[in-house]
Parts: structure tokens; sequence; C-alpha cells
């Protein structure tokens, strides 16, 4: 089944954008989390975001989405996970929340045989993302993305 819950409104804060969505833990559900993705960051113009900023964004939530699905108890019947995006000038900031139970080792990235169908998801999320890793207070993961700012366009005197 493939739902949206109830989601809240994005909030801005000046040039930032947050934005957040639940959805049911089925695999059909990443795809969403694309669409969802890209749909957000371009809500957000005040941040500029560029796109193959959008790009890795849109891959790299899919894999984080994938790895809820497939490695948590998000996956099970009835279990949802969360995407969370904020962007500002130059910066993006996206987690995926799942239901991994309090205290569970935290997600690595491994290094995959060549020859491996699974194991390479957060080893994307390593290479792609400014920063990266398990959310602090919460179950899940989170990157960072950062690009250049071009200066503000200056009239002609």
């Amino acid at each position: 089944m493939t739902a949206f819950h109830e989601v809240p409104p994005p909030s801005f804060d000046g040039a930032a954008a947050a934005f957040a969505t639940t959805l049911a833990g089925v695999p059909a559900n990443v795809a969403v989390a694309r669409r969802w993705t890209r749909g957000v960051l371009a809500l957000a113009p005040r941040a500029r975001v560029p796109e193959p900023v959008v790009d890795t964004a849109v891959l790299l939530v899919s894999e984080c989405a994938a790895n809820a699905v497939t490695h948590t108890p998000s996956g099970r019947p009835g279990e949802v996970f969360g995407v969370h995006v904020r962007v500002a000038p130059g910066r993006l900031r996206a987690e995926v929340r799942d239901r991994r139970p309090h205290g569970a080792a935290a997600p690595r990235a491994v290094d995959a045989a060549p020859d491996a169908e699974h194991g390479r998801g957060l080893a994307l999320v390593h290479a792609l993302s400014t920063t990266w890793g398990p959310l602090p207070s919460a179950s899940g993961v989170f990157f960072t993305l950062t690009w250049p700012q071009a200066p503000p366009l200056v009239p002609d005197p």
C-alpha cells in the first residue's frame, strides 16, 4: 500500500525551508520519497539548489529510504519511515527516520563485494555527501550537501 500520512506544512525561516513527510514502510514508497524530495526542493526557490545537487539529494534519500524499508522494522507491515529536508542557500540537510529500536547498532557503510547485490547504499551516501551519519536523537540517518553560492546580482548603475 502506497500512502502518505498526514504531512505538516513546510516551514520557512528567511531563506531556509523545512519539509517533512511520513510514508508507509513499503518498497514502492522509496520512489515516492524520491519524487517528494525533488518536489520540495523545487518549492525552495530562495535556496537556488543547483540541479546536480537536487539529483544527488534525490539519489541519497532513495538509498536511505531503501535501507529503512529493507533493514529496519520500518519495512514491517503497518510501519512507516519519515523524510525530513531542510534547505537554505548553499546547504541542505536530509534525514530518513526509521523504526530501528533504541540501542540498535547504528547504520554504517560497508565494502560490498563486486558481485554483491546489496551493500552499496550507505557507501554512496558516504561518497557523495558533505557529511552523513546516524541521527543523534532519533533512529535513522542524515546527510548534508553543500554548494557554492553565486554572488547576488547587483544592478547596473
